[in-house]
């Protein structure tokens, strides 16, 4: 194992090489019943290196994606240096094909019963983090959609984000508070997918009322890789002759 671990972490080394150590490191990953070690070290630093190979990243994705009890906190993450946004694709795929971890389900009752307590604030915070995509999880994000506090509207907007939900997010776009409208522009551009759809939803953050909400957009959309129209160019006014100052 040590040698897959040398082996990933080298990037002098053949990419198919590398991967294949990945893959080696995710079988011995699948074996864990929850904690964590060198070889989880390994294939999270691959991951979150903005500057290593994309291809070798998917594969320590699907690496700790195997650690089924851990991996929601690491498939939420933004990820730097995805130009084509494939490990945000691939993080949203594996997030539902593992669901909840089981040997959290007793926590899972427990966290999302707070959601509809007195201070559901720290219950939303974690959920995504903590167990990543479940229904109830994400039933539990939609309800506080609804709720008449902008703080806990912008929890269920970044707790949907990270768990690829994105028509919420971009239908928060419209929200009637600055705050959660800004929250929708900004995720949209770190979990965004670069459909048409979430451009369009940004396109709308351009053109919004409050300055916080355009200037949100436009570090969204540069954040994706695409340029915001630009405004067409102030018409000028004609120069003023000699002749024009006795008029």
């Amino acid at each position: 194992m040590l040698s897959d671990i040398q082996l990933l972490l080298d990037k002098t080394a053949a990419g198919t090489a590398r991967v294949s150590a990945a893959e080696s490191l995710g079988t011995h990953l699948g074996t864990l019943p929850y904690t964590c070690d060198d070889a989880w070290r390994a294939v999270c630093t691959v991951v979150i290196d903005a500057d290593d190979d994309v291809t070798v990243r998917l594969a320590a994705l699907r690496a700790l994606a195997m650690q089924r009890a851990a991996a929601p906190n690491q498939l939420v993450r933004g990820f730097r240096g995805d130009p084509h946004r494939a490990l945000r694709k691939e993080a949203f795929a594996l997030l539902r094909s593992i669901g909840a971890p089981l040997v959290l389900a007793h926590r899972l009752d427990e966290e999302l019963a707070k959601t509809t307590g007195p201070d559901p604030v720290l219950a939303l915070a974690n959920l995504a983090l903590t167990f990543g995509y479940d229904a109830r999880v994400v039933a539990a994000y939609r309800a506080a959609l609804l709720h008449s506090q902008d703080t806990i509207r912008v929890l269920a907007i970044r707790g949907l984000a990270m768990l690829g939900e994105l028509t919420d997010v971009m239908e928060a776009v419209r929200d009637p508070a600055v705050v959660v409208r800004s929250a929708a522009a900004e995720m949209l551009g770190i979990y965004g997918t670069l459909e048409n759809a979430e451009l369009r939803a940004l396109g709308l953050a351009l053109q919004d009322t409050d300055s916080a909400v355009e200037k949100t957009a436009k570090t969204a959309l540069r954040r994706l890789g695409v340029s915001p129209m630009a405004a067409p160019p102030a018409k000028k006014g004609r120069k003023r002759k000699p002749e024009d100052e006795s008029l």
